[in-house]
């Protein structure tokens, strides 16, 4: 355990100037989206029996953002990153989700994927790993899924409701102006720095 009495925690944040919300174009797809890499793409397999399942009822396409991805039954837009379009890349999707494995490499990560979308106004679903849980219970902006059945039943919600997609949205953008955002965060480092 740290012996220090004056402990600040400075989370992962981004620049809400850059992640906005934006209006969706008018369409009947729902658009739920990844971000990630080609090392990381592999996640994406704990969903895939929820997607295709979904995609009888719902006019789904899964945005895969950084990696390849296939499926020979829901529609899949592979979508190439930039640093530059990499917001941007974000403003189609829906619903934003982070499937990860209960792992020690996974229960480290910093839920960033999670950050990006709730900046942008997406409603949410992820794995209960790590920071994700803190995030999504905190925020109240979408669903904690275990298990294939939960990720079908709460991407099932968020497919077949536009006003609770909205609402999860709004309280995710909230979320992340207040708890992780570079507007909000600086003054506090700075003040760190300067008291050094």
């Amino acid at each position: 355990k740290a012996k220090s009495k004056n402990i600040e925690i400075i989370p992962t944040v981004v620049d809400i100037d850059k992640y906005f919300v934006s209006e969706k174009k008018i369409s009947n797809d729902i658009v739920i989206g990844w971000i990630g890499t080609p090392q990381t793409v592999h996640f994406l397999e704990i969903v895939r029996e929820s997607l295709q399942e979904l995609s009888s009822k719902f006019d789904i396409v899964l945005h895969v953002i950084g990696a390849k991805f296939y499926s020979d039954i829901f529609n899949v837009k592979c979508i190439d990153w930039t640093e530059n379009t990499e917001a941007k890349s974000i403003q189609p999707i829906d619903i934003g989700i982070m499937p990860l494995k209960n792992g020690l490499f996974e229960k480290g990560k910093c839920g960033y994927k999670l950050i990006q979308y709730m900046a942008c106004g997406k409603s949410i679903v992820a794995s209960p790993v790590g920071v994700n849980e803190k995030i999504v219970k905190e925020s109240n902006a979408g669903y904690l899924a275990s298990n294939v059945e939960d990720w079908t039943e709460y991407l099932g919600l968020l497919c077949e409701s536009k006003t609770l997609r909205n609402k999860y949205g709004y309280a995710a953008r909230m979320y992340i102006e207040k708890e992780y955002s570079f507007q909000t965060k600086l003054p506090i480092f700075a003040n760190i720095i300067t008291k050094l």
